[in-house]
C-alpha cells in the first residue's frame, strides 16, 4: 500500500472449508496495543459477540495475546497452513537440502491436500 502500514485481516472459514474476508484494518504497527484495539472493533459487528469458540492464527505472539485479551473465552488454535511452512523452512535448513528429496516433495504434496488457509 501507499503508506506501507501493515494490513490487519480477519478471515472466516465455513463448514466446507472456504474461506472469505471479514474485516480489514491497517495498522501502524503490528504491536499488541494495535490488535487490542483493532479486534474489539471486530468484535463489534459479530451478533453473538460472547460465542466465539476457537480463534485461529499465525504465530505472531503480539496478536496472540491480544486474543487473549479481548476474547479470553476462545480457545488459539495456530493455523496449519503456517506451521506446514515453518516446518518446510526449518526442514530446508536442518536437512541442508539442495534439490528437493522425496521427503520434501511429500510434505509439498500434504501442504497443497490441506490447503492454503486451513
Amino acid at each position: 500500500n501507499k503508506y506501507r502500514l501493515p494490513l490487519f485481516e480477519i478471515v472466516g472459514s465455513t463448514s466446507t472449508g472456504k474461506t472469505y474476508s471479514v474485516a480489514f484494518a491497517f495498522l501502524t504497527k503490528e504491536k499488541e496495543d494495535n490488535f487490542v484495539w483493532a479486534l474489539p472493533s471486530f468484535r463489534g459487528i459479530l451478533r453473538c459477540q460472547d460465542d466465539m469458540k476457537v480463534i485461529v492464527t499465525n504465530r505472531d505472539q503480539t496478536l496472540m495475546n491480544a486474543v487473549n485479551i479481548v476474547f479470553p473465552k476462545c480457545t488459539p488454535l495456530l493455523c496449519r497452513y503456517h506451521i506446514l511452512k515453518n516446518i518446510k523452512a526449518n526442514f530446508i535448513k536442518k536437512a541442508k537440502l539442495g534439490k528437493k528429496s522425496e521427503k520434501m516433495q511429500s510434505m509439498e504434496k500434504r501442504e497443497n491436500t490441506l490447503g492454503k488457509h486451513s
